[in-house]
């Protein structure tokens, strides 16, 4: 197959997102709660598993009581993992918010404080790039298609495979850290605005018309 190609000739361009729309809020979160969030399809490639049982890890930390995790979407995974919440004790803590719409997609956002996105697969997470462009710190797998969307301890946090272990541990330095949080946030918007973007994903388009 790959004789077939020409590296010359292939050019890749990601995905554009509005980054007017998916924008920092503009008055930071007053909320005592720490929020956390991912956002996906509930189907078994998402690992929502693993995120569910790194949020039950942290039982025993002091702030505990003031974490939130909150999971947007639907699908086939969802009473499993209302199962897994029921039986981890998670109950009061681990909301699912369904399907969301576009401009409910934004205020999901912007309340929470640690956008995680836990997949054991993904070509280019419209997600992510979505949490990047509100200026979130992130949490994500590392596997490919993460990987060269978030760069460890430059604009996020890598954790391995269905680890509940490093997730908790990450998750946890970063609701410690809340500078560290507020410097992968920046970083993350500014990757946003500069890659991913509609107007970076036009000109990518119209150069290759000249």
């Amino acid at each position: 197959y790959n004789s077939l190609v020409t590296p010359q000739k292939v050019h890749i361009i990601p995905n554009g997102i509005d980054t007017e729309l998916f924008a920092p809020p503009h008055t930071p979160s007053s909320k005592q709660n720490i929020h956390i969030g991912m956002l996906s399809r509930l189907t078994a490639i998402k690992d929502h598993p693993t995120l569910i049982k790194a949020f039950a890890l942290l039982k025993d930390q002091d702030y505990f009581a003031q974490l939130r995790l909150y999971i947007a979407g639907d699908g086939t995974t969802r009473e499993n993992l209302t199962q897994l919440s029921i039986e981890l004790g998670l109950t009061k803590q681990l909301i699912f918010t369904g399907m969301l719409k576009e401009n409910e997609l934004v205020d999901f956002l912007h309340q929470l404080h640690i956008y995680v996105h836990a997949t054991q697969g993904e070509t280019m997470s419209t997600a992510i790039m979505q949490a990047q462009a509100v200026g979130l710190p992130i949490i994500a797998s590392n596997i490919d298609g993460v990987s060269n969307v978030i760069q460890h301890n430059i604009n996020g946090l890598l954790v391995e495979l269905e680890n509940p272990q490093d997730l908790a541990a990450k998750l946890d330095r970063l609701i410690r850290d809340g500078a560290l949080q507020q410097k992968l946030g920046n970083i993350s918007r500014k990757i946003a605005v500069e890659q991913y973007s509609f107007q970076q994903m036009l000109k990518g388009y119209v150069s290759l018309m000249h």
